[in-house]
């Protein structure tokens, strides 16, 4: 049987960029560059000698590829800590990606003979974070809760609002539109893209609620598959496609649904293949030996944006909102940049503006060099302004069947009438099978959690949690539904 040399080399991609995302993990270095240097291995200049310089492609496959990941960063957010930190995130993801477009292109302007909209767009490029990069980074170190939420929902909710940034001035370049059909663009974009993203994670919401799937594996399907309708239908209708992403991931993941664990489970597992696939493609693009052709500019504009632009934008941003300096000294040095710049810096070169694949390589030039340059002080630099929490005495933790079965144990469900409880029957006088305990119990589609004293109804399914001794114990039988009314 003849294997393609590109299903091989597909293969051991993959595998070698999970290999490198654990070290990457225990070293606390950001994985992209890892998955970036794998790419340039791979690429025209390194010892793979791969030929590739589809632009239009990577924007695709990028923007499809960030979409997953915007969802999976919605999906697994937690909500209640994001409510918190609303006002300060919406304010970064707006007025911050501003400030920082500005700064950067006004940096730009000075140290390369660029024209004004060439600035800008290196500016609008580089203008949001990156929320794997700063994860990856800030891994483990235990922030203060409404930092470590600000820095997320910055991240998910910035990549639109610079998307719509760089098509905006992509616009203005390629098309005979004025300043003002600019900016209905630029509205049109936010809005479309924010109601079906809403609705998307509604309509997932309620599928997820009423269908009844028979496996909860085609749960995570089925709610993907939701939100890259979202995503397909906004960006069909001309509105922003990572926003509808973001919003139904958001939507979802703050919603009680069906086969939660199964659906995070199966997000985290997408977001990993979409950010491996994706930051090997970026690597692909760039050719190493173009890297030094414009000098030191590069340099001075990364250092613009890591010592100047970011600072900036986060003291206009959460000083007004009486934020601690040490506080806004942490979120400005945690502002990564990562594939999403580069992504965004594909879109010139693939609409065929002059000079842009010269724009690509000074902005993959700064995204480097910012991610190695904050990614390794971040952790040093989180003790010494004192933004680290004692962690909770306890964790959140989902066990599945597996995780269960290999400790030696199994929950099972079963109806109260299985015990023989025709009446209400104390917790404490059940007769319950040998080696087990009630875990919780479900009524009227409630949860109880089990005391001695708390009285249990023959309608009541009861959860228990079971020792499995070397081969499985005999199963517990359980009552089925009639099919018929009794008399």
């Amino acid at each position: 049987m003849h294997v393609p040399i590109e299903l091989a080399v597909l293969v051991a991609v993959f595998v070698v960029g999970a290999i490198a995302a654990a070290f990457a993990d225990r070293v606390g270095a950001p994985a992209l560059l890892l998955f970036l240097g794998l790419g340039i291995l791979l690429g025209e200049d390194g010892p793979g000698g791969i030929q590739f310089d589809n632009y239009t492609l990577v924007r695709d496959v990028g923007t499809v590829a960030l979409a997953l990941i915007l969802f999976e960063g919605g999906a697994l957010a937690e909500s209640r800590a994001l409510k918190k930190v609303r006002e300060p995130a919406l304010l970064l993801a707006t007025l911050g990606v501003f400030v920082t477009a500005g700064v950067v292109a006004a940096a730009s302007y000075l140290a390369l003979d660029i024209s004004t909209s060439d600035a800008l767009l290196i500016g609008a490029v580089v203008s949001s974070t990156d929320a794997a990069a700063v994860f990856a980074a800030t891994r483990g170190l235990h922030l203060k809760e409404r930092i470590s939420s600000l820095l997320e929902l910055e991240s998910g909710l910035n990549d639109p609002v610079a998307a719509l940034l760089v098509i905006f001035l992509v616009e203005q370049r390629t098309s005979e539109e004025g300043l003002v059909d600019a900016i209905v663009l630029f509205a049109q974009q936010a809005v479309l893209g924010a109601a079906i993203g809403v609705a998307a994670g509604v309509a997932a919401v309620v599928l997820l609620r009423r269908l009844p799937l028979p496996s909860a594996g085609l749960a995570p399907v089925l709610a993907t598959g939701v939100a890259l309708s979202g995503y397909t239908l906004s960006a069909a209708l001309g509105g922003s496609g990572l926003l509808a992403a973001y919003l139904a991931g958001l939507i979802v993941g703050s919603a009680h649904v069906p086969h939660g664990p199964v659906i995070r489970g199966f997000l985290q597992g997408t977001a990993w293949v979409a950010q491996i696939g994706l930051f090997v493609l970026l690597g692909l693009l760039v050719t190493p030996s173009r890297l030094f052709e414009s000098g030191i500019s590069p340099i001075l504009i990364a250092a613009a944006l890591v010592l100047l632009a970011r600072p900036l934008a986060t003291a206009v941003c959460l000083l007004p909102l009486r934020w601690r300096p040490r506080e806004v000294a942490f979120v400005a040095a945690a502002g990564l940049r990562g594939g999403v710049p580069i992504v965004f810096a594909t879109f010139p070169v693939a609409a065929g503006l002059t000079g842009s694949v010269r724009l690509f390589d000074i902005v993959f030039f700064v995204v480097v060099a910012s991610v190695a340059l904050q990614g390794s002080m971040l952790r040093p630099l989180a003790r010494r302004l004192d933004v680290i929490s004692e962690p909770p005495p306890y964790r959140e933790t989902s066990l599945d069947a597996d995780a269960l079965r290999a400790a030696g144990a199994e929950l099972i469900e079963l109806r109260a009438t299985t015990l023989g409880i025709d009446g209400p029957t104390l917790v404490r006088d059940l007769p319950l099978p040998s080696g087990s305990v009630i875990a919780a119990i479900r009524r009227s589609g409630q949860v109880v959690l089990p005391r001695g004293t708390t009285p249990v109804e023959p309608d009541d399914a009861l959860y228990l949690l079971r020792e499995r001794h070397g081969e499985p114990p005999p199963p517990i039988e359980v009552d089925q539904p009639s099919s018929s009314t009794s008399s």
